[in-house]
């Protein structure tokens, strides 16, 4: 993760969203943020659980709003994190 963006990062998470914060290494690219990464971008990976305690079907045919766990508040409060995160980046 680019320095300046896990500053931002963690001024977002835990001043604006009020949300927890942790750091958690996954051994391999975790996400498509990596190839950016090597590409020389600027790059962050904000995650809405810790691994481990993750959507079991994320990214599959079966993630939709009917999976079990899912949430509209924990997505509504997502979104303001990322929304926040995006403004805060451009200023």
């Amino acid at each position: 993760m680019d320095g300046k963006l896990l500053l931002l990062y963690v001024f977002v998470v835990t001043v604006l969203a009020r949300s927890f914060l942790t750091s958690l290494q996954c051994g391999y690219a975790c996400s498509d943020h990596a190839s950016w990464y090597e590409q020389g971008f600027p790059t962050a990976m904000p995650f809405e659980t810790t691994f481990g305690d993750d959507n079991p079907v994320i990214h599959s045919e079966d993630d939709t709003v009917d999976a079990e766990g899912f949430s509209w508040e924990h997505t509504l409060e997502f979104a303001k994190l990322a929304t926040a995160y995006l403004y805060e980046a451009s200023a």
